[in-house]
This record gives C-alpha cells, sequence and structure tokens, in this order.
C-alpha cells in the first residue's frame, strides 16, 4: 500500500479534487522517505555501502600513506573492513591475516641462525641478522600456458580470468622472464595487456601488485623486524 492510500484512511470522508493531488503529492514524499530510510539501513553496514563509503572511509582514515583514493567499490569496502576488523598484534599469523583481509594469500618464513647441535653438516650457515629477518611470499593469482595469439593479449581457453585477475596485477612471461601489467580482464580467457610479451604455447604467472602490502607492513611490523616481499618461486 502506497502512502497516499494510507492518507486517504485517515479522513473520515471522501476527498476529490485539489485534495485528492495534495495528498498524491504528500503520499509520494513520504514513499521517497521511506526508499531512503531503507536503503540508509543498507548504507550503515561498511560491507554493503555505497553512497556512504566516502564517510567510512572518512572515519576509518583513507587515504593514507599506504592506501591512496580508490576507486573501486570492492577495494574499498575491502579497505574500511580490513581497518575496522583489525586487532593488533605482533605475530605472524595476525599479519598473515591482515593481508588475507586486504586480498592477499602470503607466508611468512623465517631464518633462524646456524645452532650447534640442532644444525648439522650441510645446513646453511646464515649470517645471524637473519634471525630478525620475515620473507612474506605472495601467492600467485593465477598461471598457465597460452593457447592462442593476440597483439598485446594473453589467451588461455581454459582459465576463469574474471574471478581471478585484477586490473593492475603483474603477468611475466616464465618462459621469457619478460613481464607487463593488466590493463583490461577482457573475459574469463583473454586479458588486455600494457606490452606484447606472449605468443601462443608461453607460460606464465600472474601476481598481485603487492605495494600497498609492502608500505602496511612496512609501517605495523615489529620494530626491529626486517620484511621482504618476494613473488613465488
Amino acid at each position: 500500500m502506497l502512502h497516499k492510500d494510507v492518507l486517504r484512511l485517515l479522513f473520515p470522508i471522501s476527498l476529490d479534487g485539489d485534495f485528492i493531488e495534495d495528498i498524491d503529492l504528500e503520499g509520494s514524499h513520504l514513499d521517497d522517505v521511506y526508499d531512503r530510510a531503507s536503503d540508509f539501513l543498507t548504507e550503515i553496514f561498511p560491507d554493503e555501502a555505497l553512497e556512504l563509503l566516502s564517510d567510512w572511509e572518512r572515519v576509518t582514515g583513507f587515504p593514507d600513506d599506504c592506501i591512496g583514493p580508490e576507486t573501486d567499490p570492492v577495494e574499498r569496502r575491502r579497505n574500511i573492513l580490513s581497518r575496522i576488523a583489525g586487532y593488533g598484534g605482533l605475530s605472524m599469523p595476525y599479519f598473515i591475516d591482515l593481508a588475507d583481509n586486504l586480498g592477499y594469500t602470503v607466508t611468512i618464513n623465517e631464518f633462524p641462525a646456524f645452532r650447534m647441535g640442532i644444525e648439522g653438516m650441510g645446513d646453511f650457515i646464515r649470517d645471524p641478522d637473519f634471525r630478525i629477518v620475515w620473507e612474506v611470499v605472495v601467492a600467485e593469482a593465477d598461471s598457465g600456458t597460452t593457447d592462442g595469439s593476440s597483439f598485446n593479449k594473453l589467451v588461455d581457453t581454459g582459465q576463469n580470468f574474471l574471478a581471478t585477475v585484477k586490473v593492475g596485477m603483474v603477468v611475466k612471461n616464465t618462459t621469457d622472464t619478460t613481464s607487463t601489467t593488466v590493463l583490461v580482464v577482457d573475459s574469463d580467457s583473454q586479458l588486455s595487456l600494457a606490452n606484447n610479451i606472449f605468443t601462443s604455447g608461453e607460460d606464465y604467472q600472474i601476481i598481485p601488485d603487492y605495494t600497498k602490502l609492502t608500505c602496511i607492513l612496512g609501517k605495523l611490523k615489529p620494530a626491529h623486524t626486517r620484511v621482504f616481499l618476494v613473488d613465488p618461486a
């Protein structure tokens, strides 16, 4: 039932003429208010917000030194939720969860110094400073072998790029060691690239751009720890 119908029921007599027009106009305004109130019930949750994303970014401190202005609503929501869910910590599991909330899958490797009685002959003798090093390995987004060729394109008909690849990711031709970036995700089987580096039958690896993650880990890491982000082998 529309609000104009509800307003008419409030009167003990039937109305016509200008009264009907007035009620219809007032009813339409109430309909609009009701619809906007329904929108607000969505906007108060950051994982569904759109119109209030800028306000959510303001109260959570975005943009900042590591995360500049974003245009993709999905990425903006991910950043907001990551900050809201952040509880602080200095452990490796905390930083792995932090990366996951930002859309990265990582593993963290440590390098203990050589210890007599634990290590043995043939084990690597590292510099003692390696005890304070974290090697953060960022998992690939996708990989495979091209089965087609087109200028500035990566073609692989067996893929699902729409689900796994985003604009800005790094694409490596592991056959000839060249690399470029993704400009457009054309379809599940084709990417538009910044450079023409592929022919049919070449192996590739697609890796997220982890510039943002490097900055965030650099700010939040334990003070004595040195962090190095690397591509998967």
